[in-house]
Order: structure tokens, then sequence, then C-alpha cells
């Protein structure tokens, strides 16, 4: 879902900022769209800072930033997670309304996944030490992921540690039935933190990685949607082709495949699902268009075969 907040949005993206301005304090109030009633545990993030903002009884959170041009996003779990465009150039406060999600079970637990990675690589770090406060902790397997399962926390704060890393600390919103992937890029001590990037898996993704991923395969590299921007792609198959092993094949103007280090041609999924179920366009790469693309990551089976997992922005 997409958002407007009066009197300052605007078709913005980015922020944008000299980083020499004084900081503007705003008061963000999340609610009930129904009820109307302040929502506690709300985890406000935006564009580009690191730090992220808890809601309190009354719904409300102060945010300092300086003044530019954000992507605002709003999670709580049992709500929608709403997102817009925000720019910020004087001292106020507005009201941002939640939609709940539909049939929502009260006894019902989330999933949080988290992922730590050097920040100048992107590559996982094994070992690295994952807590939740109050609840479960964790050490990072070969490429940097953990994962706990049960929590009936309406936000989680994790807590990331690892030798020659700065730690770090920040909210993660929970939502029941979902999986919530957190990707945490580490520093060095002397550097500074980069914000941490969330999204959340629906039921049929999750379907994918518990069926067809965690059982049969395993996951041995990724492009996020920062990536790929990094690497000015203009197609999907721009991004894969720099993965070291691999090799893109590209029968057609349209068309690209994305072939394993032991020559096999990887089928594609787009967010959880099949949904070209013709030969042509079964293993095509490029049949999402990359401005729509969250994140890329391909899975390898046994005897070298395995998937490409699309999953896009919506």
């Amino acid at each position: 879902m997409q958002i407007g907040i009066p009197a300052l949005a605007g078709p913005l993206a980015a922020q944008e900022t000299t980083g020499d301005e004084d900081p503007v304090r705003l008061t963000v109030r999340v609610t009930d769209r129904r009820s109307e009633e302040g929502l506690l545990g709300a985890v406000i993030e935006l564009s580009g800072v690191v730090a992220r903002y808890v809601t309190g009884v009354d719904g409300r959170a102060d945010v300092e930033v300086p003044p530019g041009r954000y992507t605002i996003t709003v999670r709580r779990s049992g709500y929608e997670v709403l997102s817009g465009d925000l720019e910020v150039s004087e001292p106020g406060d507005f009201t941002l309304p939640l939609e709940r999600v539909r049939a929502m079970d009260p006894n019902a637990t989330a999933t949080l996944e988290v992922r730590v990675v050097d920040h100048e690589s992107g590559a996982g770090i094994e070992g690295a030490r994952v807590s939740v406060l109050e609840g479960p902790s964790g050490t990072a397997d070969s490429w940097g992921y953990v994962q706990f399962s049960g929590l009936d926390m309406l936000v989680a704060e994790v807590s990331v540690e690892t030798g020659g890393y700065a730690r770090r600390t920040a909210p993660v919103a929970l939502h029941p039935f979902r999986t919530a992937a957190a990707r945490f890029a580490m520093t060095r001590a002397a550097d500074g933190p980069v914000p941490i990037e969330v999204r959340v898996r629906t039921r049929a993704m999750d379907g994918i990685y518990a069926g067809a991923v965690w059982r049969r395969g395993r996951r041995v590299a990724s492009l996020t949607r920062r990536m790929l921007e990094e690497l000015a792609a203009v197609r999907v198959s721009d991004g894969l082709a720099t993965l070291e092993g691999f090799r893109v094949g590209r029968p057609g103007p349209d068309t690209a495949y994305l072939v394993s280090p032991r020559q096999c041609v990887l089928g594609v999924y787009v967010d959880g699902v099949n949904r070209w179920p013709d030969r042509r366009n079964r293993a095509n790469v490029d049949v999402v268009p990359v401005s729509q693309v969250e994140r890329v990551e391909i899975h390898l089976f046994r005897r070298g075969c395995g998937t490409v997992l699309i999953w896009t922005r919506r």
C-alpha cells in the first residue's frame, strides 16, 4: 500500500540532504484506522536513516531527522505494512492510520529470520551471535543466517555481536503467520552503522522455503534491490551475470536463463509461485522488470540444479 501524507508528501524516493542542516523534530502518531486509537509497538523507518523508532502507549513517536526527502515505512503486528513518501522541511506532527490484517488469530506466533553480513562485501558472517531481548538467541550459520520461530511479541529487540565489528541493536516488527526477514549489515568498529533492511514473507513464500529450499537445497547467493541499483542493472540477468561460477544464457532479447556451475538451467519462481507453465518462460529470469524486484535468491540442490527465487516489491 502506498500512502500520501497531507502537506508533506510528494513523488519522492530517496533522501536528499547536504548533511549540514539542523535536525527537524516530528511527532508521528500511528493509529488503528477503524477505532482511531493509538497503537503501541509500531516500528517507523525512514530511508537512509540508521535509527528506527517505536511508538509508545499513545501511538506516538518523536523523530528527529535532517530536512530532506525520505521514504517512510510503518510496521506493526496484526496490521498491513504502510509505506509512502515524506518531505521534511519544518517541525510538525501527523497521524498514520494502519489497516488490520483480516482473519487474525490472537494466539498466532511469528517467525524472525536474521541474516548477518559484512557491509562492504555482502558476504554472510558465520558465527555471529544473534539475540532477541527477553527471547531466544542463536549463532549464524555459514551463510550468516539464523531463524527463530514461535515468537509472540509485537516487536523483537534484536542484538547482533561478532568479533571485529561494532555491535548492532535494532527493533524489528513481527507479523503473525509471517516471517520478518531482517538483514544486519555489520561495519567495523571505527565505521558508522548503516540502516537495517527488513522484509516480510507471506505464507506462500514461506511454503516455498520450507518445501523446496530448507529441506532440499541451500541458499548460495542473493541480490538485494540496493545491490541491483549499485550494479546499474537494467535487467535481473545483468545482476545475475556478476555471480561467480554461474553463467547467463540469452536466447532472445527479452529472455535470459541462469546456468549453475554444474551446467543446470535453474527454474524461476516469483513470490513463491511458478506463474509461467510453458517451457519458454519457465526459466526466464527477466520475466519481472528489475524495477519491481525486491530481492533475488539462488538456491542449489545436491545434484547442482536449483531455483531462482524472485521476490517483488509489492
